[in-house]
């Protein structure tokens, strides 16, 4: 597993801890039934747990469409060689999510603001993944396209071809240091030169 997964699931980690801690405090401190301007503690932190998701998810799907509209169309659409993986987890978290749903609103037959508000909050992974999923995939004038995000030309560090697989590496800055990745498709034999003679074009100009 690379150091920035790494990285990303111990924060998840801590921020899930965290919060069990300050649920157990509030519970055991009696502040659980305080409120401010009118409304409870808990309905509080629903609402900016709510306003937080929204805030990320929204970035992310704004960030997603202004690099895709700054760097350029899709010239070459391929498919992606490790894509059923992530494919296969976006389906493990939306049995997840129905899991979740099924145990917040006990059996789906209790649906109140804090069930509403639970569903809310377990949804937005599946969604971003969904999305960042659904993006079309390959080579473009601006960069790589790769799970809604762009890969610079700049950042490629070389490719290679192997029968119907075609491999970028690439690095890029991840929590401050430089990370290497490769990114394999899947290509017909038949498009190989066509794809070859692109990415030496893309590659010659950064150079």
């Amino acid at each position: 597993m690379s150091r920035s997964k790494i990285i990303t699931l111990l924060l998840v980690l801590a921020v899930f801890i965290v919060t069990i801690i300050l649920g157990i405090l509030f519970i055991n401190t009696g502040l659980i039934e305080t409120k401010f301007m009118g409304v409870g503690i808990l309905d509080w932190f629903q609402i900016i747990v709510v306003i937080i998701i929204s805030f990320v998810v929204l970035n992310d799907f704004i960030k997603v469409r202004l690099k895709r509209s700054r760097y350029g169309k899709l010239k070459y659409k391929l498919k992606r060689k490790d894509k059923k993986k992530q494919n296969i987890g976006l389906v493990i978290l939306v049995i997840i999510f129905f899991i979740q749903v099924s145990i917040f609103s006990e059996k789906f037959n209790t649906f109140n603001l804090h069930t509403i508000v639970a569903i809310y909050f377990v949804a937005m992974l599946p969604l971003l993944f969904l999305y960042r999923n659904i993006e079309k995939e390959g080579l473009g004038e601006g960069g790589i396209h790769y799970w809604g995000e762009i890969v610079k030309w700049e950042q490629v560090l070389r490719y290679s071809f192997n029968e119907n697989k075609l491999t970028i590496t690439a690095h890029k800055k991840i929590y401050r240091k430089d990370e290497i990745f490769e990114i394999p498709f899947i290509i017909e034999d038949s498009d190989k030169n066509e794809y070859k003679a692109f990415l030496e074009e893309k590659m010659s100009d950064v150079i």
